[in-house]
């Protein structure tokens, strides 16, 4: 029986669950964070398969990272009073 290479999609569902798992935190709290980095896996590879470029991906996640860390370095935005 021949051996059948993986298809794009199926590496499109294996490396945004393990991007997924690689921001995991053991903490129930935390779990909403390790499901939206599993969907950022998936744009970010989204991205990747149609510029066929790691650029695109790597903005992103750059993006993502400093809009991330702003808001925990000066909180959430509060409504105005």
């Amino acid at each position: 029986m021949a051996h059948r290479p993986v298809g794009p999609a199926m590496g499109l569902i294996v490396t945004s669950v393990v991007f997924g798992l690689l921001h995991y935190v053991p903490d129930r709290v935390f779990l909403p964070w390790t499901v939206f980095a599993t969907i950022v896996g998936f744009i970010c590879g989204g991205l990747y398969q149609a510029t066929h470029s790691v650029v695109a991906p790597i903005v992103a996640h750059t993006l993502l990272n400093a809009i991330n860390l702003t808001l925990i370095v000066n909180g959430e935005p509060k409504p105005a009073t």
